[in-house]
C-alpha cells in the first residue's frame, strides 16, 4: 500500500510540475506579447493596428500589412503618406490642400509612389502608374485607397501593388 501511495504521490507531483511549467510558459508568452506591443515604433511613426491607423496592400498578390505608419506632423511636413513593415515600405505623395475626399491623385512622373521591396537583387521601385484616392477625412483620421505598378531602372521585373488601403492620423488644430 505504501509503495502505491508513493507511486501516486510521485505521479501527482510530476503532473503538477508540468502544469506549473505550462502555466508559467503561458504567462511568459503573454508577457512577451505585451512587451512586444509596447516597443516604440520607428522615430516619426506610430504603431499600426486594424482598429487604429494602418496601411495594407497586396504586393504581387501577397498580403502586406504595415507595422508602423508615419505620424501626422511628419506627413504634413514631408507631403507623403508612408508605412513600413520590416525593411519593406510604401510611400506616396500627399498634400491636404489638393488631396481631398473623392479627388484622385495619379502617380506619374514627378508624383510617384515609392516601394522598398526586395525582389531578386533589387529593392528600390518607383510606382509611376496608378492612383490614390482619399475616401474619408475628419478631425481624427484620413482614409483612402491606392494601387500602382512599380518598376526599376535596375530590373526588367514589374511589381503590382493592388488593393491598397490606409487610415492615417489627422490632427486638426482649432
Amino acid at each position: 500500500m505504501t509503495k502505491i501511495f508513493y507511486y501516486l504521490l510521485t505521479n501527482v507531483l510530476i503532473l503538477s510540475s508540468f502544469s506549473c511549467q505550462s502555466q508559467g510558459n503561458k504567462e511568459a508568452k503573454e508577457l512577451a506579447k505585451e512587451i512586444e506591443s509596447t516597443i516604440a515604433a520607428t522615430a516619426g511613426t506610430v504603431k499600426s493596428s486594424p482598429q487604429g491607423y494602418y496601411m495594407k496592400a497586396k504586393i504581387n498578390g501577397k498580403e502586406w500589412i504595415a507595422t508602423n505608419v508615419l505620424n501626422y506632423d511628419d506627413i504634413v511636413y514631408a507631403h507623403r503618406i508612408y508605412a513600413e513593415k520590416g525593411k519593406t515600405f510604401i510611400g506616396f505623395p500627399f498634400d491636404e490642400r489638393w488631396d481631398r475626399v473623392g479627388k484622385k491623385r495619379t502617380f506619374e512622373e514627378g508624383s510617384v509612389a515609392d516601394l522598398s521591396y526586395t525582389l531578386g537583387d533589387n529593392s528600390t521601385w518607383g510606382g509611376n502608374k496608378g492612383e490614390m484616392e482619399v475616401t474619408k477625412a475628419d478631425d481624427k483620421v484620413i482614409e483612402g485607397k491606392f494601387y500602382f505598378t512599380a518598376t526599376s531602372s535596375n530590373s526588367s521585373k514589374v511589381i503590382e501593388v493592388t488593393e491598397g488601403y490606409f487610415r492615417i492620423p489627422r490632427e486638426v488644430k482649432k
